[in-house]
Parts: C-alpha cells; structure tokens; sequence
C-alpha cells in the first residue's frame, strides 16, 4: 500500500485535470465509504439497539408497575381477611357453623353426614384452609336455597367450592346435594 501510495505522489504533478478530478472524487468517495462504514453506521446502529433497549425497559417497567399494583391489592385484600379472620368469634368451627345454618334453614335433619378435612396450607398464603363436605337429601329446591343463602357469609369467611344438585330418589321434587364448603384461618387456630 506504501508503495502503490509513493508512485501516486511521484505520478500527481504530471496527471491531467481530468485524472486528478477522477482520483479526487475516488478519494473522496474512499474517505466518505470509511467514514461512513466505521463511524455514521455503527452509530446508527448503536443508537437503533439504544432505542430498542429503552422501548424493552419502558415494557418491563409497564409491568412492574402492574404488577405492583396487583401486588398492593392482593395485599390490600389480605389485610381485609386478617381483619375478618381477628373478627370472626373465638372458638369459631366450620363444622358446628353448618350445622347451625342447617338448622336455621330447617334441613338439620336431613343432613347424611358431615365429613371435615385436615386443615391444610392454603398454597402458601399463610392461612389454612379447613374443608367440609356435606351431604343432605330429601331437600326442596327453596330450603336449598335458604340454607346457600345463610351459607355463604363474607364476614366469617365461609364459602361453597363445590355443590352437586340431583334429583332425590322419591317423586316428590326432592333434592340431593352434596356441598363442600372451605373457610380460612390462621395457623394453628380452631376452625
């Protein structure tokens, strides 16, 4: 390259017009092709990759900030059940809970059984969940009612899972149904 360089040197005096105007405009064209190619693209680039990063980041912090603020209501919300949890009668069980809402709703006795379950971690929430199953039969469709009316008790935390309704073996219009029931406590409280 050296050498190619000198004889151009040596050879630039004796070109005419038209050659120095042509090996201008190459060197020029050289200059501009290197100038571009190692420093306006790769400039370009980097900005281009600057801004892809920061449109990535805004959408990551979009998220976050949903997240925080589902955060704040799941959290928002737990403090509503320890309140209701510090509220709820002491000694308070599920099992004798139904039974007086059976009662109330006048199909206490027909009641099959009540079968409670352990008390288990609710999917590490830091509460227990405590479950009873219960079946009844020979119910009316508006004693079902009355009793799922009294059931469900938001202050006390109790809900159905799970209910299944069939027609009673008699003609009589009768129901069976098969209720689970859960509520929440804290660890190593009565329920």
């Amino acid at each position: 390259m050296e050498n190619w360089l000198r004889r151009l040197l040596k050879k630039w005096p004796r070109m005419s017009r038209r050659e120095t105007l042509a090996v201008g405009i190459g060197g020029t064209l050289l200059v501009l092709f290197l100038v571009f190619q190692g420093i306006v693209f790769p400039l370009m680039e980097k900005r281009e990759n600057t801004e892809r990063s920061i449109r990535r980041y805004e959408e990551t912090l979009r998220e976050m900030r949903g997240l925080r603020k589902e955060f704040e209501a799941l959290r928002a919300r737990e403090a509503v059940v320890r309140k209701a949890l510090d509220a709820r009668e002491r000694g308070f069980t599920l099992f004798s809970y139904l039974e007086s809402v059976a009662g109330r709703a006048g199909i206490k006795d027909r009641i099959q059984y009540m079968k409670p379950s352990e008390a288990m971690d609710a999917e590490g929430s830091g509460y227990e969940e405590s479950t009873v199953e219960m079946r009844v039969e020979g119910v009316s469709l508006e004693k079902l009612a009355e009793f799922l009316f009294y059931l469900e008790d938001g202050d006390r935390l109790v809900r159905v899972r799970r209910i299944s309704i069939r027609e009673g073996k008699r003609e009589s219009g009768e129901l069976a149904v098969l209720v689970q029931v859960v509520t929440y406590r804290l660890p190593g409280t009565a329920s």
